[in-house]
């Protein structure tokens, strides 16, 4: 699985150490942002088919799978954001379109507030942006000595596998899809380089509350999909960034965890390639699909009325 999804990987030398992408396809650049504790891997089934419209490129963050791990590195969402803007610039890219993830879209947010010139559209999946919701890693990596126990679980074979496990079925709609080899995967990529600690360094420096100050902020045309059995961020929450955007269209996935680019690919491709190759167009328009919408994923549910923050 990871030597099908890093084929064709490339690594880019920065300041703080190389950054590891996959660039596919020719079209409008984009960056994908994956969560964490993931990797690229977590958009192996969007990779080659985005590639037909779009100049894909999805990248290991700083810390994260194949990229560069220092210790001390600044791993604060801004920190995250400044890494993919110096990313930009070494590779001499036009404006770009920018798709996140989970904590992905906290580095997306950021990084469109500080260079939005940079910035073209924004597609946000299941984002991480306000506090609460059941982030109980998070908590244990503030707190000096369950951090400790904390690292040297995940670094384990047995237990470190068996803690992401549990997470990786908490976050699917159907638990079944954390398969053994996509865990042992994710397991391998975050341990390698030590990638345990530069994660929960990731987690301890992670401010929400600077996020989601920063979301009302941003003038982007935006998508927000959310998967609507997501068990990790509430689905409530959707509709409030929905609300705080100016120019966003939401679509809710029926049947769907927090892992919509994992669990329902097609619809998720769909949306994607539609948003960002349509003409520029400024509305707020919230949406549902469900599976039995896979064929039309545009269609519009009337009296789901304006989101409200």
């Amino acid at each position: 699985m990871i030597d099908v999804a890093y084929r064709d990987a490339v690594s880019v030398d920065l300041p703080g150490g190389p950054i590891v992408l996959v660039r596919r396809g020719s079209g409008p650049p984009t960056i994908f942002l994956h969560g964490i504790p993931l990797s690229l891997l977590a958009w192996r089934h969007n990779i080659d088919q985005l590639s037909r419209t779009l100049s894909v490129l999805a990248i290991d963050m700083r810390g994260f799978g194949r990229s560069a791990k220092p210790l001390h590195a600044d791993y604060s969402v801004q920190g995250h954001a400044r890494v993919v803007e110096e990313l930009i610039t070494e590779l001499d890219l036009p404006k770009v379109n920018v798709v996140g993830s989970s904590y992905g879209c906290a580095v997306a947010i950021m990084l469109a507030h500080i260079a939005p010139e940079r910035v073209n559209r924004l597609v946000f999946i299941n984002p991480v942006c306000y506090p609460g919701g059941r982030h109980s890693a998070a908590k244990l990596a503030r707190v000096g000595l369950l951090a400790t126990l904390a690292r040297t679980s995940l670094r384990t074979s047995f237990l470190g596998k068996r803690l992401l496990a549990s997470r990786l079925r908490h976050s699917f709609a159907s638990f079944t899809q954390a398969t053994p080899e996509l865990i042992d995967a994710h397991h391998e990529l975050l341990t390698r380089d030590h990638g345990e600690k530069t994660y929960l360094a990731t987690l301890r420096q992670l401010d929400e509350d600077e996020v989601a100050r920063t979301l009302p902020k941003l003038r982007q045309e935006t998508l927000v999909i959310w998967g609507a059995d997501d068990h990790v961020l509430p689905v409530a929450n959707a509709h409030r960034m929905a609300a705080e955007l100016p120019s966003s269209r939401l679509e809710i996935l029926d049947g769907v965890g927090h892992f919509p680019p994992e669990e329902t690919p097609d619809r998720v491709n769909k949306l994607i390639a539609n948003f960002l190759g349509r003409p520029s167009e400024r509305r707020s328009t919230p949406t549902r699909t469900s599976r039995r919408d896979e064929s039309d994923v545009d269609v519009r549910v009337d009296g789901l009325g304006r989101a409200r923050p």
